[in-house]
């Protein structure tokens, strides 16, 4: 679509603008044009254009009955997080809800014990 307004003016415009946002709408209204269009303009221009944050990731549920067949199954708190994309602290909060005992992996508490160290 041709506008009246050159790239290059519509670009100076939108770099002066207090608020970018506001800009894009605004020369859109003055050239009898879509906000898309005006953003083609500035494209083609090479402005680099205010983005969106990026949208946060949706957190993953705690599926109960997973959790308590890896638990089952001998599974520490950090190898069920892994398992199921979820946080550590999830699966710890889970156990501690249903009054479960920690899974250790290394052996080092039962180690302690048999050496008699407390």
């Amino acid at each position: 679509m041709k506008l009246p307004m050159s790239d290059a003016e519509i670009a100076r415009r939108y770099r002066n603008a207090l608020d970018p946002k506001k800009a894009i709408k605004i020369l859109a209204q003055l050239n009898g044009a879509g906000p898309s269009d005006i953003t083609a303009a500035l494209i083609r221009e090479g402005v680099v254009l205010d983005t969106p944050p990026p949208a946060r990731k949706k957190r993953k549920r705690l599926d109960q009955q997973e959790v308590q067949m890896l638990y089952d199954l001998g599974f520490n708190d950090y190898q069920i997080a892994d398992k199921l994309g979820v946080s550590p602290g999830g699966v710890y909060a889970w156990r501690y809800r249903n009054g479960l005992p920690a899974r250790t992996t290394t052996g080092y508490h039962k180690r302690r014990k048999k050496e008699g160290c407390a």
